[in-house]
C-alpha cells in the first residue's frame, strides 16, 4: 500500500501539564493545606520559610513602599498576619515577625496589625526571648501612627507594662525601641493623662534621667524626647524644677546649650514645655532661657539635624512671654530681631510657631511698635492670606495688636493689609472673622479722626487769614459729637 495512503498513527498521549510553581509571596500568603506540595515537590513548610524570607527582603527593598501596601490590602490578610504569629514553628514566626515589623511602617497595614485580636497574640511574645526585639520593633512602628496610638493605648496588655519591661531589658536593642515606643506614645495629652495614673513620676523621671546620661545617642535623645513629653504635666515639671532636684534642671539647660543636635533638640523641647507652667517661667528665664531660643532661632539650616531649631526656639518665646514683665525682658535680649528673621522662614511650621510667639510679643505696645518697624507686618499679611488655618489665626491676631498705633496702621495698608482683612472676614474660622473686622473698624476709626483734625486744621487756617480769635476755637482733634474740653 503506497504510504501516502496508510493510516495514520493516533498520536501518543501528553502527560497532563504540572501546575505553575507557586510564587514565595503567594505561598506565604495563601496557606495550603497539609501534605501538599505546591512548589516543585517541597512541602508546603518548606515553601512558607523561603517564601517569607523573600517577602521580607523584597519590602526592605521596596523604597516606594508600594508592596507593603499591596501585602495588606489582600484578602482575609488579618488572619493570615495571624497565622504567623501564633505559628508553632520558629522558621515560620521568627521571619513572619520580622515582616510585620517592617509592614508596621505602613499607614495600611499598621491599621491590619492594630486589631485587637492581633495585639491580644502580639503581647505575650514582647518576653520572648527570641522574639523580643522583633516584636519591640513592630510596636515602635505602629506608636509612630498617629491615628492609631489611643487604639494602643487601650489595648489588652496595656503598651505602658510592655514598654516598662522593654526598658528594663538587657538587649540594648530592645531598650532603644522601649524608649522610642514610649516617648511616641506620650506625644498625645490624653495618653499622658493615662500614663499620670499608672505610673510613678519619681521614678519614671529617674528611670529616664539615667537613660538619658548615657553614651548612646539614640539612647539618650529618645530619652530626652520622653522627659519632654512628660514635661507638659505639671506635677512632672515641678518635680523637675524643685530645689530637691534642682540637677535635672541643670541637665536639661546644659543639654540644650550643647553643639549637638541630637542632644540639644531633645532637650531645649523638655525647656520649652517646662515654659508652659507660668510658675516655672521666672526660674527659666534665670537659666538663659531666652537666650537659648534666640541662639536657635538664628540658626536657619536645611541640614536634617538642625531643621527643627526654629521652630522649637519659636514655641519657646510663645510659652515664656505671658506676661507684661517677660515681654518687656524679651525686648532686651535680641528675642524680637529673632522672631522677625523666623517670619521670613522658608517653612510654614517656623513661620505659623513664630506668628504666635508674635502675636504675645505684640501685646507690649513698644514690641509692637519694634516689630513692626523691623518689617514683621508684610510676612504677617502674607500668612493671613495663605489659606492654612493655624497661620491665619495666628497672623491676624498679631495684626490686632500691632494695629492699635495709628503709625502701624499706615503701615499695614500700605502693604496692601485692607485686602488681606477683607479676605480675612470671609473665613470660614469666625474667631478670624472677628479680628479682622475689629481691625477694619479701628483702622476706619482713626481714618476718621485723620479727617477730623485736617478739617479742624483747615478751619483754623481760614480763621487766622480772616483775622479771628483762636481763644474761641473748639478743640478739632475730637471727634465730632464729642463735648469739647473747654466747654466743661
Amino acid at each position: 500500500m503506497p504510504r501516502c495512503l496508510r493510516p495514520r498513527p493516533s498520536p501518543r498521549p501528553r502527560p497532563p501539564a504540572a501546575p505553575p510553581p507557586l510564587s514565595p509571596a503567594r505561598a506565604a500568603l495563601f496557606p495550603a493545606p497539609p501534605g501538599v506540595h505546591p512548589d516543585e515537590g517541597r512541602p508546603h513548610w518548606q515553601v512558607l520559610r523561603r517564601s517569607l524570607a523573600q517577602i521580607h527582603q523584597a519590602v526592605q527593598a521596596d523604597g516606594s513602599k508600594d508592596l507593603a501596601e499591596r501585602i495588606a490590602r489582600v484578602d482575609k490578610v488579618g488572619q493570615i498576619f495571624k497565622s504567623w504569629i501564633v505559628s508553632r514553628d520558629p522558621k515560620v514566626q521568627a521571619p513572619g515577625l520580622a515582616v510585620l515589623a517592617l509592614l508596621a511602617h505602613n499607614d495600611y497595614a499598621a491599621k491590619i496589625l492594630c486589631q485587637r485580636e492581633l495585639l491580644e497574640q502580639l503581647a505575650p511574645l514582647h518576653k520572648h526571648k527570641q522574639h523580643a526585639r522583633v516584636v519591640a520593633e513592630i510596636y515602635t512602628g505602629l506608636s509612630s501612627m498617629d491615628g492609631l496610638k489611643a487604639q494602643l493605648a487601650s489595648s489588652e496588655g496595656g503598651l505602658f507594662d510592655i514598654t516598662a519591661n522593654q526598658m528594663k531589658s538587657k538587649d540594648v536593642a530592645v531598650i532603644r525601641y522601649g524608649l522610642e515606643t514610649f516617648q511616641q506614645m506620650c506625644s498625645e495629652r490624653e495618653i499622658l493623662a493615662q500614663l499620670d495614673e499608672e505610673r510613678d513620676p519619681e521614678a519614671l523621671l529617674k528611670q529616664l534621667f539615667d537613660f538619658a546620661s548615657k553614651d548612646d545617642t539614640d539612647l539618650e535623645r529618645n530619652a530626652l524626647l520622653g522627659i519632654a513629653r512628660l514635661l507638659k504635666l505639671e506635677e512632672y515639671a515641678k518635680k523637675v524644677c524643685t530645689e530637691k532636684n534642682g540637677d535635672r534642671l541643670k541637665i536639661l539647660v546644659e543639654k540644650a546649650g550643647d553643639d549637638f543636635a541630637s542632644r540639644k533638640v531633645p532637650a531645649a523641647l523638655a525647656v520649652v514645655n517646662l515654659c508652659e507652667h507660668k510658675e516655672l517661667r521666672l526660674q527659666l528665664v534665670r537659666k538663659r532661657a531666652f537666650q537659648l531660643f534666640v541662639e536657635m532661632g538664628q540658626v536657619e539650616s536645611l541640614r536634617r539635624d538642625q531643621v527643627n531649631y526654629q521652630s522649637v526656639a519659636a514655641m519657646g518665646i510663645a510659652n515664656l512671654s505671658c506676661n507684661y514683665q517677660m515681654r518687656d525682658i524679651a525686648s532686651k535680649v535680641g528675642v524680637l530681631d529673632a522672631v522677625a528673621q523666623m517670619l521670613a522662614s522658608g517653612s510654614q511650621a517656623v513661620r505659623r510657631h513664630a506668628a504666635k510667639a508674635c502675636a504675645e510679643l505684640t501685646l507690649h505696645e513698644g514690641n509692637a511698635d519694634q516689630l513692626a518697624e523691623g518689617g514683621a507686618i508684610l510676612p504677617l499679611l502674607a500668612m493671613a492670606r495663605s489659606g492654612d488655618r493655624g497661620s491665619e489665626a495666628e497672623a491676624v491676631r498679631a495684626l490686632n495688636n500691632m494695629a492699635i498705633n495709628e503709625a502701624n496702621q499706615r503701615m499695614i495698608l500700605k502693604e496692601g493689609g485692607q485686602s488681606a482683612l477683607l479676605y480675612l472676614k470671609a473665613s470660614p474660622n469666625l474667631g478670624v472673622q472677628k479680628v479682622a473686622g475689629q481691625i477694619l473698624t479701628r483702622i476706619r476709626v482713626n481714618k476718621m479722626r485723620a479727617a477730623a483734625r485736617f478739617a479742624g486744621k483747615v478751619a483754623m487756617s481760614a480763621k487766622k487769614a480772616q483775622g479771628g480769635d483762636d481763644d474761641d476755637d473748639l478743640d478739632f482733634d475730637e471727634l465730632p459729637g464729642q463735648v469739647p474740653a473747654t466747654a466743661s
